[in-house]
């Protein structure tokens, strides 16, 4: 039986480099607060990688059951979450081809990849027109797979070209290549600036307009 993912506020904030210390020498409590203060970033990056939701919150789980058991072998890291990125990235991609399942995405498939009801990952907030909204979320979604994940790890998760081109496993000018043809193509697409933008979009939106 599968068990839902538990989420909770990280209550407790310390640097990154001492937590990660912490649950590499076995501390239960750096662990916990490890799964609290990055599930929610793990789920919505699985999101971005495949539409099955169930699968995202097994891989998830799995990573961390195996990370447990491995976290004395684990070695040092300056960002957890990049280093999570990483992980569940490859636990996914295992997951999917030992199912041996196509990654194809219908129209009907769609998750939202950007664009979520939470304030923090809002793509562009209700005051803006649905037309506005329906467009630019149309415009992500036609976007390959990858060029939609590369622009969610640089552009909603901040990560720099580098960390984005060692999550993804590619070259860093793999990586500029693959952002220039997903900002390029969005251009096009996209022949109206958002009035009113989440902070995020409108980074992308200013590389839109200035590449």
């Amino acid at each position: 039986m599968r068990i839902g993912l538990v989420l909770f506020n990280n209550p407790l904030p310390m640097a990154e480099t001492e937590l990660w210390n912490l649950f590499r020498r076995g501390d239960r409590q750096a662990f916990d607060q490890i799964y609290y203060q990055y599930v929610q970033d793990l789920l919505s990056y699985g999101d971005n990688i495949t539409f099955r939701k169930d699968l995202v919150e097994d891989c998830i789980q799995e990573t961390f059951v195996e990370l447990w058991k491995k976290h004395k072998q684990l070695g040092a890291t300056d960002s957890i979450k990049y280093y999570l990125f990483k992980c569940l990235r490859r636990k996914i991609y295992r997951c999917l081809a030992q199912e041996n399942k196509r990654y194809v995405l219908s129209q009907s498939d769609i998750p939202e990849l950007l664009i979520s009801p939470s304030p923090e990952k809002t793509l562009i907030t209700t005051q803006t027109e649905a037309a506005q909204q329906s467009k630019i979320q149309q415009s992500i979604h036609q976007l390959p797979r990858r060029q939609r994940e590369a622009i969610y790890l640089r552009y909603y998760k901040n990560l720099s070209f580098l960390e984005v081109a060692e999550v993804m496993d590619i070259s860093v000018k793999a990586t500029y290549k693959l952002i220039a043809k997903a900002i390029k193509s969005l251009r096009k697409q996209l022949n109206f600036y958002p009035s009113s933008a989440s902070i995020p979009f409108l980074a992308l939106i200013l590389q839109i307009w200035l590449f």
